[in-house]
């Protein structure tokens, strides 16, 4: 998968790690992902992003009104 998406080890944070080509779908599930974690988590103070090792990043603007709540 080109996206993982892991609490940090303090668990007060979320990485995203993106690899290859990343698509708005991918990003989209990551940041629902994220949600559901952020839910189960009291301390929850930080989210990053690595696209370091990202080759390209494919998206429309129907993929950037997505909402992880569903509301988008």
């Amino acid at each position: 998968m080109p996206i993982t998406t892991k609490t940090t080890e303090d668990f007060q944070g979320i990485i995203h790690t993106g690899r290859g080509l990343v698509t708005g779908g991918q990003l989209v599930k990551a940041c629902e992902t994220a949600f559901q974690l952020v839910q189960n988590t009291r301390n929850f103070h930080y989210e990053f992003v690595d696209l370091s090792e990202a080759t390209a990043l494919e998206f429309n603007a129907e993929d950037l009104k997505k909402s992880p709540r569903g509301t988008g």
